[in-house]
């Protein structure tokens, strides 16, 4: 692995001398003296440990450091020569990004940011071909750069240029800052709402569901002292529970595709095996995420997945346009913005408006409330509108923990599950399902396809 340096060209390493610059208008040897100024460059080499430091200095000076790289006169990297296929069209957005990435003959680093769906990663190729030596690092979900894990690797790999991707430039620390001297400055940023209403990405309906706690339930949820039961009691409140089969049944009529995400595993299990729902997190097998997929994608009858936080990002499933959010990580705006994503792909199969859907199912009188005050404001500040509803009529009688026993039944249940080092205790036991499960098909109406 090649370090990295950051070598700023002086005279001596070009073909052009300095040179005396002289104000033509002068006319006297005393105004000659005073308008006299003699351009010197300098060079030297950084540190490659010190690179960091110094953009992060400079940043802090207001020193704009511009790294360009005048690739078109690079002769010693090899020439890739790729190019776009012929029948590829960028939108007219892409292509203002890239403009903003190369000026005349010069390749700059710095951030794109493009919501989910609106063809990042073809800007990113696009940006490959265009930068046809070797030289060019590609980061994508760049937010994730300023962690400890990933910053190491920008300055220990050599790059002319580095082009950050990500369609949620926001962090709950106070790190998203430091893409300025990690990567470089923000080069473009779509607008959200403007590619919605060019129908480049789908028309999403935002809404904020307040389920009232049972009295039981608010009662233990008082009472606890452990955040993950805390947690637990407001995503398996029956009142929350009832309202996401209604909206999973009113959805499923229509033959819409639904995502429901849960972060906490044992809300998440109980739900899927309630209503016998296929389920995904992080233990369950390659290869029956793939058999998963496939059927929500492609069989008519499966309509419906249950999803851990391993789904906020990386899944490609263009016809979901429902998301059902029970459980959350905290206040993540970032999660609130990649979670809207899976669903905003645009839709072509309907010109009906009404085609994409994202729920979020918050627990009254609970941390939820608090929680999604900061969540939704990334929507917000987006520009979408936000629907606060406080009460929803359904028909309680046909849904499940309609009554007391079987309310009382859940809160045993929600008690007696893990308080702690939860993660690790699901996975144990889930270990064991998905083996026993590998024996028998995991949905009665799967279907198995070809990849």
């Amino acid at each position: 692995m090649q370090k990295s340096s950051l070598i700023i060209p002086s005279a001596a390493n070009s073909s052009i001398e300095p040179q005396t610059v002289v104000n033509a208008s002068s006319t006297t040897n005393q105004d000659v003296d005073e308008d006299l100024e003699v351009s010197i460059c300098n060079s030297f080499e950084v540190i490659p440990d010190k690179i960091e430091l110094l953009r992060r200095r400079c940043q802090e000076l207001n020193y704009s450091l511009l790294e360009e790289y005048d690739f078109r006169h690079d002769t010693d990297l090899k020439n890739l020569n790729i190019k776009l296929l012929p029948n590829t069209i960028l939108r007219p957005y892409q292509e203002e990004s890239l403009q903003k990435m190369f000026d005349e003959e010069r390749a700059r680093s710095g951030v794109i940011v493009l919501p989910c769906g609106a063809g990042k990663s073809l800007v990113g190729v696009a940006a490959a071909c265009s930068l046809y030596p070797i030289g060019l690092m590609l980061l994508d979900e760049v937010h994730t750069a300023p962690a400890t894990s990933f910053r190491k690797i920008l300055n220990f790999i050599h790059a002319h240029v580095k082009l950050g991707l990500t369609a949620t430039l926001v962090r709950e620390d106070d790190k998203i800052t430091d893409l300025n001297f990690l990567i470089g400055p923000k080069l473009y940023e779509a607008n959200w709402i403007e590619l919605q209403n060019l129908g480049f990405i789908a028309k999403v309906h935002c809404g904020e569901i307040q389920c009232s706690m049972t009295s039981e339930f608010l009662l233990a949820y008082n009472n606890a002292a452990n955040d993950v039961i805390k947690r637990r009691l407001s995503a398996i409140n029956p009142n929350k529970f009832r309202i996401c089969q209604y909206l999973i049944e009113y959805h499923e009529q229509r033959n819409d595709k639904i995502i429901v995400f849960c972060d906490d595993l044992f809300a998440l299990q109980i739900y899927a095996q309630k209503l016998v729902k296929a389920i995904i997190y992080g233990e369950v097998s390659q290869s029956e995420r793939i058999l998963i997929l496939q059927n929500f994608q492609r069989n008519p009858r499966i309509n419906t997945i249950f999803i851990s936080r391993v789904g906020d990002t990386s899944f490609d499933l263009p016809e979901a346009n429902v998301i059902i959010q029970i459980s959350s990580h905290g206040r993540s705006r970032r999660q609130e913005a990649q979670r809207l994503g899976r669903i905003l792909r645009a839709k072509n199969t309907s010109t009906d408006e009404n085609n994409a859907f994202f729920y979020s199912l918050v627990s009254q009188d609970t941390v939820e409330m608090r929680n999604q005050l900061k969540r939704k404001s990334f929507l917000i500040d987006q520009g979408y509108s936000y629907k606060i509803i406080s009460e929803i009529v359904i028909n309680e009688n046909q849904l499940h923990f309609s009554t007391k026993d079987e309310q009382e039944q859940l809160l045993k249940i929600a008690l007696a599950g893990p308080n702690q080092d939860e993660d690790k205790k699901i996975k144990k036991t889930s270990t064991t399902t998905a083996s026993s499960r590998s024996k028998q098909p995991i949905h009665p109406l799967f279907r198995k396809y070809r990849r």
